[in-house]
């Protein structure tokens, strides 16, 4: 058994970390909250900036337009679990891959 485990319900020490350990179906069947946590959770999942220049600016190269955007995906999670993706209901999960992009387009 690892450490943390060893802190668990014993007749003896009542205000443990986990409930008793058990090896069959006989214990634990009351219904409880014990394992519920508070999943909320802050993601900024898709962002895109995007300028285009004054026409008097692209004049000078004799262009009509210009816009240069910048666009970012899973940019960052605030959560309490660090171990699984909130969206993955608490299934371990790989970390999502965050991906960038910027473009340009440039008309005459």
């Amino acid at each position: 058994a690892t450490a943390d485990k060893l802190d668990r319900w014993t007749p003896d020490h009542t205000n443990a970390s986990y409930p008793r350990l058990w090896y069959n179906n006989q214990n634990n069947e009351e219904r409880s909250d014990y394992w519920s946590r508070n999943t909320a959770y802050l993601r900024l999942k898709n962002m895109e900036l995007a300028y285009s220049l004054p026409g008097t600016v692209l004049q000078h190269i004799g262009a009509k337009s210009l816009r240069i955007s910048i666009s970012a995906n899973n940019l960052f999670t605030f959560t309490h679990f660090k171990s699984f993706d909130p969206e993955s209901a608490g299934q371990v999960r790989d970390p999502l891959m965050k991906s960038f992009a910027a473009g340009a387009t440039l008309q005459f």
